[in-house]
């Protein structure tokens, strides 16, 4: 006699296109991030060597930004592989990164606005100004995690 569980049973949900882009965008970010590290650790290793006066602090600073650099790259990687997989800590830390992502972008705005005044004839943040665009894309990638049919993917 056979039979099948309720779980095997039940129908696999197909995974949402939006959130395959998104896994697709987080890899890529994430395999350039390590690349600019690689490439960021190369040329500071290059300066170092041909400035010892600076190199101490050079060398610190760079070993710090090349390490952030590496960690960022691979935790968007392992988030591109989570969103591809369906899995719920994905979904978690993809919402934590575009809620970073969010403030970053409020912050950069408003760091315009009180580095160039507005009204300055300077200060044009525009439709396109880069922390404008950042916020719309965050705002939407929240959105789109938040929606019902995405959610239920990531149970």
């Amino acid at each position: 006699m056979s039979y099948m569980s309720e779980t095997s049973a039940q129908k696999i949900m197909e995974r949402p296109l939006g959130v395959t882009i998104l896994a697709i965008l987080y890899g890529i970010v994430g395999v350039f991030l390590i690349a600019v590290g690689v490439f960021f650790t190369a040329m500071l290793s290059m300066i170092t060597g041909m400035m010892p006066s600076i190199a101490h602090f050079m060398g610190l600073m760079g070993i710090f930004m090349a390490l952030i650099l590496f960690v960022i790259g691979i935790l968007n990687t392992v988030v591109a592989w989570g969103l591809w997989s369906g899995m719920k800590w994905a979904w978690f830390l993809a919402i934590i990164l575009s809620l970073i992502g969010l403030l970053n972008g409020i912050l950069s705005l408003l760091s315009q606005t009180i580095v160039t005044g507005v009204g300055h004839p300077h200060f044009s943040p525009g439709i396109f100004s880069p922390p404008i665009i950042q916020i719309i894309i965050e705002g939407i990638i929240l959105y789109y995690l938040t929606r019902p049919h995405v959610r239920k993917y990531f149970k």
